[in-house]
């Protein structure tokens, strides 16, 4: 934060102005009350609690990867097997009968 608050502040070209003013007045109350307010201080006591369950949280949600996992692919393999239940039509594929009008162009074509 200060960081930034620095880069804003090194232009060198630009002048001292009223709303430049205004500008390192906000910047300097929002810093009051960031830095130095005593929610954040009294939910700083709180937050140190956070890292005592961070690791069921952690186990809770890489259980929950793994459970998310098992059923998409169930679910991508569900098609897949009722696909192969499915009975294929046969389909009776005849090429060059003697009347065919393929063979005929072809003798036409071979002299």
């Amino acid at each position: 934060m200060l960081f930034i608050t620095s880069y804003i502040f090194q232009v060198e070209e630009e002048k001292l102005t009223k709303r430049r003013s205004l500008f390192i007045g906000c910047v300097t109350i929002f810093h009051i009350f960031y830095l130095f307010n005593p929610w954040i201080a009294e939910y700083q006591k709180d937050a140190e609690e956070v890292f005592q369950v961070f690791h069921y949280t952690v186990k809770l949600h890489s259980t929950a990867l793994y459970c998310c996992l098992v059923i998409a692919a169930f679910i991508c393999w569900l098609p897949w097997q009722n696909q192969s239940t499915r009975k294929k039509p046969k389909y009776k594929v005849i090429y060059g009968d003697e009347d065919s009008v393929t063979k005929k162009l072809l003798d036409d074509y071979s002299v």
